[in-house]
Formats: C-alpha cells, structure tokens, sequence
C-alpha cells in the first residue's frame, strides 16, 4: 500500500525487494535521495530481467528446429512484441519513462530545496 502523504512513496512490494537487494553492512537509506536511488535500482533490475528474458527465448528459437512448436512461440513472441510497441512497454521504454521520471523528481527537488534556503 502507497502512503499518500509524506515523502515515502515506496510500496510494500518494493520495500521487501529493497531488503532483498541490500547490501552487506549497509545501513537503511535515511534520506529520500537514497531511498529513491534504491528503488530505482530495484526498477531497472526488473529492467534488465526482462531483456535477459527476450534474449534468452530469442536464442531458444534459434536452436529451435522448424515446427508448429516454433511457428507458435514466434507468433506469440510478434504478437506480444507489437503490443509492447502500441503501449510504450518495451524495456527500453520502460528505463526511459524511469529515468526522465527520475530526472524530474531531482528538478523539482532542487527548485523546492533553493527555494527554503
């Protein structure tokens, strides 16, 4: 569940990925900065699994030998490919919109931070 107020607006899900991801001898992030940083990572693990995964199953295919077991994979792997491209959910996307999100966080921190001082 996301808090609607504060600064934390880590899930529950991405917490325990942060537990799971934390280094040896880390301390817990104490600022917003790091926290965000973490789950950024954690984001762009996600990311980059997904990438292992169209890599993975395109090398399957090419060892494949010629089928109907390998005409359906193809299929479906075009047809999912085509629905990522129509919704922007490509990986590459994906680490796009992440990081043009990051960078906007960090403009309207730094406006919100010379802004106190």
């Amino acid at each position: 569940m996301k808090q609607k107020f504060g600064m934390n607006f880590i899930s529950e899900n991405d917490k325990q990925k942060l537990e799971k991801t934390k280094i040896e001898g880390e301390g817990a992030a104490t600022t917003v900065v790091e926290k965000l940083n973490k789950t950024m990572f954690v984001k762009l693990q996600e990311i980059e699994g997904k990438r292992e995964k169209a890599t993975a199953l395109e090398r399957k295919l090419s060892k494949m030998a010629d089928g109907p077991k390998k005409r359906q994979i193809t299929y479906q792997k075009q047809q999912e490919e085509a629905m990522a491209i129509k919704y922007k959910r490509t990986p590459v996307d994906e680490e796009r919109a992440l990081h043009e999100a990051y960078q906007v966080w960090g403009l309207a921190n730094s406006t919100r931070q010379s802004y106190f001082l």
